[in-house]
């Protein structure tokens, strides 16, 4: 085993002062593994491309989806996608006035009882003004929209399914809600 001891006649080194980064050597290159001969290298398995994320058309925000979430269709500036629970929906609006978000937001308040008073939340350093209604659907199940305003941002979301699942589903309507990331 070596000596830690420096050699004879060797100055020591002086100690690096704590508010110097230090690095650390490189490792080594990772060598490719050969295949057997006569054998062709595997793909890598690619994620296709936005997979699980909705990218703004302006650049401004990302949204993080929610596992099993199907885009159903895209029109006028708002994303509709599907969720895997029954009745589940999400849409995500985009806009590049700030009053079109209010607007939107009354849009979805019309005909549905407001349950409690709005919540404030923080999502990528921004505050969202999230809004919980029920209303009865044509089949006569009672249903939550949960409606989420970022202001200043030009992003509005709503999330719709059956109320009686939306005790279950706070977990993951926190999570997305909150995973939005705003561009610098």
């Amino acid at each position: 085993m070596a000596s830690m001891r420096p050699k004879a006649g060797a100055q020591p080194e002086p100690p690096i002062p704590a508010d110097v980064p230090v690095e650390a050597p490189p490792e080594p290159p990772i060598k490719p593994v050969a295949k057997t001969e006569g054998e062709l290298p595997d793909l890598a398995p690619e994620a296709p491309e936005g997979a699980g994320i909705y990218a703004e058309p302006f650049g401004r925000y990302r949204v993080a989806l929610p596992d099993g979430a199907v885009q159903e269709k895209v029109e006028d500036n708002a994303a509709f996608y599907r969720m895997p629970a029954p009745k589940t929906a999400f849409i995500v609006h985009s806009f590049r006035q700030e009053d079109v978000g209010a607007r939107l937001a009354a849009r979805f308040a019309e005909g549905r009882k407001p349950n409690g008073l709005p919540a404030l939340m923080s999502a990528g350093g921004r505050n969202v003004k999230v809004s919980l209604y029920t209303a009865r659907d044509e089949s006569g199940e009672t249903m939550a929209w949960v409606v989420a305003l970022y202001p200043g941002s030009g992003l509005l979301t709503v999330i719709s399914l059956p109320a009686k699942d939306y005790p279950a589903a706070k977990g993951w309507i926190q999570t997305l809600l909150r995973g939005v990331l705003f561009e610098p």
